[in-house]
């Protein structure tokens, strides 16, 4: 995957959604127990995001 140096914060982005096993369906089905196979809710996206927010902000603070 090449990610252009000007978008940094795209790299961290990125980084976060491996590290916090949100990258694709199936780690989200193997580590969130969130199913492949049909579309995600509100409330799913919203737990998505809050884990990815939850890592970032320890990965700030430890800077």
């Amino acid at each position: 995957m090449m990610v252009s140096k000007r978008r940094c914060g795209a790299i961290r982005y990125l980084s976060a959604q491996h590290a916090t096993a949100t990258c694709c369906r199936g780690c989200l089905a193997k580590w969130h127990q969130i199913p492949q196979g049909e579309p995600l809710s509100k409330a799913q996206q919203q737990y998505i995001v809050s884990v990815i927010h939850y890592w970032l902000v320890i990965q700030m603070n430890q800077q």
